[in-house]
C-alpha cells in the first residue's frame, strides 16, 4: 500500500471514529427533545388563566402555611397577590430564557473561526506569533466557555425557581384549602343551632303575655337574625373562596406539569455546555496553551490539536443549533404571548377586552403548541441532513491551515499503520 494511502486510510480511520462520537453526542442530547418546547405556549396559556382567577374575589391563604415558614411566596395574605408572583416570575423567566439563549447562540457562532484562527497560529512554529497572538485568541474561547456556563445556569435557575414557587403555593392552597371547609362546616353547624335557637325562642313567645317579657324576646330575636344572617353570609364567603381556591388548584397542577417539561429543557443545554462544549474547549486551550509543544515540526501533534478543534467546533454547532433553535421557537411563538399576559394583568377586570385578552391567548397557545414540534422536529432534520456536509466543513477549515506532512512523516505514519493492520486487519472502506 503506498504512503499516500496509508495516510488516507488513517485520516479515514479518524474521521469515522470522529462521525461515531458526533452522532452519539447527537443522538443523546436530540432524544424527543421538541417534547419540553412543546408546553411552553400552554404554560404561558395557564399563567394567563391564573391572571384570570385572580381578578376575583381575594383572601388570605397563610392559614395554610408549611410549619417552617413560607421560602417562596412574598403575599401569602393575598391569593391574587401570590397568583401574579407566579405570572410575574413566569414572565421573567421567559424573558431570560430568550435573552441568554441567543447569547449562547451568537457565542457558540463564533467558536469554529476562533478554533481556525488558533490552530494557523500554532502550526507556524513562530514563537514570536504564538506570544503576541494566541493569548487573545484562546482567551476569547475561554471566555466564551465560561459565558456559555453562566447563561445556561441562570435559565435553568429561574424556571427551576418558578417550580418551586409553584410547588410552595400549591401546597399552601391544598392545606388552605382544608382549613376553609373545616370552617364552612364549624360554621354550618351555627347556623343550624342558631336556626334552632330562633324556632325554640318563637314557639316560648307563644306562653308569656307581658309587654317586658316581649320585648325582651324580639331583641334576643333580632341578634340572633343577624348572627344568623352574618353566619350565612360568612359560609357564602368561604364557599366561594373554597371554590376559587379549587380552580386555582387545577390550573396550577396544569401549569406545574408543563413547567417542568420547560426546566428539563434547560437541564439538558445546561448539561450539554457543562459537559460537552466546557470540557471541549478547556481541553483545546490547554493544549493549544503549552508553550513546549511544537505543533509545526510534529505530525503527531497536528494530529492531536486537530482533533481536539474538531471535536469543540462540532460541539460548538450542535449548541448553536439547540439555542438557535429556542430563539427561534421564541421569537416566533413565545415572547409575544408571554408579553400579552403583562397586558392582561394590566387590564380592569371590568374592562370587556379582559375576557377576549384572555381567550385570544388561550386559543393562540394552542395553535403554537404544534407550530413548535413542526419547527423543532424540520430544524432536527435538516441538522441530521447536513450533518456529513457541515463534519467535512469543519474538516476542510482546519485542514486548509495545516502544513502537508514532511516525507520522514509520512514514512513513519506508513510503518505504524503497516504495522497495526498487520496485527489487526481492518477493512477501510467500512469507514468511508
Amino acid at each position: 500500500m503506498a504512503a499516500q494511502d496509508l495516510v488516507k486510510a488513517t485520516s479515514s480511520l479518524t474521521k469515522a471514529s470522529q462521525c461515531r462520537d458526533d452522532t452519539a453526542i447527537l443522538a443523546k442530547a436530540h432524544a424527543n427533545w421538541e417534547e419540553y418546547l412543546t408546553p411552553a405556549p400552554m404554560s404561558i396559556a395557564f399563567l394567563g388563566e391564573l391572571v384570570f382567577i385572580s381578578s376575583k374575589q381575594d383572601f388570605s391563604i397563610k392559614a395554610g402555611g408549611p410549619i417552617g415558614g413560607f421560602k417562596f411566596l412574598k403575599y401569602p395574605d393575598s391569593f391574587r397577590a401570590c397568583l401574579l408572583q407566579v405570572c410575574n416570575s413566569g414572565w421573567t423567566a421567559f424573558n431570560e430564557a430568550h435573552k441568554n439563549m441567543d447569547q449562547i447562540r451568537l457565542h457558540t457562532l463564533n467558536v469554529p473561526s476562533y478554533i481556525k484562527t488558533a490552530v494557523s497560529i500554532l502550526i507556524q512554529n513562530d514563537d514570536n506569533l504564538v506570544q503576541n497572538l494566541l493569548p487573545d485568541t484562546l482567551d476569547s474561547i475561554n471566555n466564551i466557555s465560561a459565558s456559555c456556563v453562566v447563561l445556561a445556569e441562570s435559565v435553568e435557575k429561574k424556571f427551576a425557581y418558578v417550580t418551586d414557587l409553584i410547588s410552595e403555593f400549591l401546597e399552601t392552597c391544598t392545606s388552605a384549602k382544608q382549613s376553609y371547609g373545616k370552617e364552612v362546616e364549624e360554621i354550618r353547624k351555627m347556623v343550624e343551632y342558631q336556626k334552632m335557637k330562633a324556632q325554640f325562642s318563637s314557639a316560648s313567645e307563644k306562653y308569656e303575655n307581658s309587654l317586658k317579657k316581649m320585648e325582651e324576646k324580639q331583641r334576643a330575636m333580632a341578634e340572633i337574625r343577624n348572627k344568623l344572617r352574618n353566619s350565612e353570609v360568612q359560609e357564602i364567603d368561604f364557599d366561594t373562596t373554597i371554590k376559587m381556591l379549587a380552580e386555582g388548584l387545577q390550573a396550577m397542577g396544569q401549569l406545574q406539569e408543563k413547567w417542568r417539561k420547560m426546566v428539563q429543557f434547560f437541564q439538558m443545554i445546561s448539561n450539554i455546555i457543562n459537559t460537552c462544549l466546557k470540557t471541549s474547549l478547556e481541553g483545546f486551550t490547554k493544549t493549544a496553551g503549552n508553550s513546549k509543544l511544537k505543533f509545526g515540526s510534529s505530525l503527531y501533534l497536528q494530529d492531536m490539536i486537530y482533533r481536539q478543534a474538531f471535536e469543540a467546533s462540532n460541539i460548538a454547532n450542535l449548541v448553536n443549533m439547540i439555542s438557535g433553535t429556542y430563539t427561534e421557537i421564541s421569537s416566533k411563538y413565545l415572547m409575544d404571548r408571554i408579553n400579552s399576559l403583562g397586558r392582561i394583568m394590566a387590564l380592569d377586570p371590568k374592562d370587556p377586552n379582559f375576557k377576549a385578552e384572555r381567550v385570544a391567548l388561550a386559543e393562540s397557545c394552542d395553535k403554537a403548541a404544534e407550530e413548535i414540534r413542526a419547527c423543532v422536529l424540520k430544524n432536527k432534520e435538516l441538522y441530521e441532513k447536513n450533518r456529513k456536509a457541515r463534519l467535512e466543513q469543519i474538516e476542510n477549515g482546519l485542514k486548509s491551515v495545516l502544513p502537508p506532512a514532511s516525507e520522514k512523516e509520512t514514512k513513519d505514519v506508513q510503518k505504524i499503520v503497516a504495522s497495526g493492520f498487520q496485527r489487526n486487519p481492518v477493512d477501510v472502506d467500512q469507514f468511508s
